[in-house]
């Protein structure tokens, strides 16, 4: 099979269909919740993604616009394919990814005897290779294949991911709404995904309420008109440049994502602005907001 659930992980037989699932998950049917959409396709192989864990914890703690995942992906397509552990495997290669360190762990499927040692938060053993998550691992292992042809990128800058100068998150809180507590969210954030076997570059946003029960809060969806005009232009590492892009999307939804870039190759540089409205549909009458988050390396 193309595509498999192997233990508690994904397997992919190989780079293309990896890249071809990755872009598949952008697919999503018109009028179909993304988180819905991900969730089919998580359930297709009975898989428990990371996403998946992270949505469990963030509902269950009311932690859900409190800065970034404590995994650092801030891409739900990328934490749709990765277990709660960040394991995934390639062909050959089982990976784990940890993006707060900047790391990829790599241990080949002969050695899978080897699957506690990778889960270690520092693997040590002979048997498993670090990577730095602005690498292209996977141009880097391909070399090993005998009789393999591949062209690795030496002389192209690479541009950099998700700190605070390339990522942005932009969060609005309501006040307590009188005595039932409830308090409304609209958190946006654009960003460049770097993760060594993917990277890409998205911009979202949600719409969110929680109540508040007690002592706990419980984060629910709230669906309200949102629109999203991205405007982008980034060039791949010894690629071609894409030229300067914009486009608009409009749902009456809880989120609105748009990747206007996913490959297993990263960018030398990149530009990436999000012009961001939604309706505050609690307040009378509904209140519209508009405001713009923007991330530039390169250009």
């Amino acid at each position: 099979m193309d595509v498999q659930r192997e233990d508690d992980y994904l397997r992919f037989k190989d780079r293309r269909v990896f890249e071809q699932y990755s872009t598949s998950l952008g697919n999503v049917p018109k009028g179909m919740e993304l988180d819905k959409f991900l969730s089919s396709a998580e359930e297709k192989y009975d898989f428990k993604s990371l996403r998946a864990a992270n949505a469990t914890s963030k509902t269950e703690s009311g932690a859900r616009v409190a800065g970034k995942p404590n995994s650092c992906i801030e891409d739900d397509y990328l934490a749709s394919m990765l277990n709660p552990d960040g394991i995934v495997q390639i062909d050959q290669w089982i990976f784990r990814l940890d993006v707060c360190a900047g790391k990829v762990f790599v241990l080949a499927e002969k050695d899978k005897a080897m699957m506690a040692e990778l889960k270690k938060k520092m693997p040590t053993h002979k048997a498993i290779r670090v990577f730095s998550t602005d690498d292209e691992v996977l141009d880097l292992l391909s070399t090993t294949k005998p009789g393999a042809k591949v062209a690795i990128c030496f002389n192209d800058r690479r541009a950099d991911g998700a700190t605070d100068q390339t990522f942005q998150r932009h969060v609005i809180s309501s006040p307590t709404i009188n005595t039932y507590s409830v308090e409304y969210f609209a958190d946006a954030k654009v960003v460049y995904q770097k993760a060594g076997i993917y990277f890409s570059l998205l911009a979202e946003l949600k719409y969110m309420r929680r109540l508040q029960d007690d002592s706990n809060w419980f984060w629910n969806q709230e669906f309200t008109s949102m629109n999203l005009l991205t405007t982008y232009r980034y060039k791949r590492r010894c690629g071609d440049e894409s030229g300067d892009s914009e486009f608009t999307f409009v749902a009456s939804d809880n989120k609105i994502n748009k990747r206007v870039y996913e490959s297993s190759n990263g960018l030398a540089r990149y530009s990436l602005s999000g012009d961001f409205t939604y309706v505050a549909n609690h307040t009378s009458p509904p209140q519209s907001t508009t405001f713009r988050l923007a991330i530039n390396d390169g250009y």
